[in-house]
């Protein structure tokens, strides 16, 4: 079976979008209840319910300038280019499932085809890096071949 690598790189952006809107919304639910304790006038248990929810809220904003920075970096990947050898922007099929290299976002679905999004920083993509179909690697005491670099 063979999966295009135009397909996957819309199934990740599209993954991306959906998680940045959830981020969002509870950012929002965040400044609501914020919003909602400064009307109370409860003295101390106020103060400390308006603190831990400010630090939820800086928290997810945190999360969502991480996000935003992986959204970025997924837009400007080009899933035309197309090399022999494994390097940013490979999709590449092993005999342990599909690999994105790309950002690290996780598992997405692509083509009813579980498809596992990596950073060229993960352990495991450092030693996929620059291999080609037909080569393998020991992986947690685990062979892994690459059966193809797609296009």
């Amino acid at each position: 079976m063979s999966l295009e690598k135009s397909k996957v790189h819309a199934a990740l952006t599209i993954a991306l979008k959906e998680k940045h809107k959830e981020l969002l919304a509870a950012l929002a639910e965040t400044d609501d209840s914020l919003s909602a304790d400064s009307k109370s006038t409860a003295g101390d248990k106020h103060e400390t319910g308006r603190a831990m929810a400010q630090l939820e809220r800086e928290k997810i904003s945190g999360f969502i300038q991480q996000h935003e920075q992986l959204m970025s970096l997924a837009l400007r990947l080009d899933p035309s280019i197309v090399t022999p050898t494994i390097r940013l922007g490979s999709l590449i099929k092993t005999s342990s499932g599909w690999y994105y290299i790309s950002v690290g976002f996780g598992k997405i679905m692509a083509d009813d085809t579980p498809v596992f999004c990596l950073s060229p920083a993960a352990p495991l993509v450092a030693g996929l890096l620059s291999k080609k179909a037909g080569d393998q690697l020991i992986w947690q005491e685990k062979y892994i071949a690459i059966e193809t670099v797609e296009k």
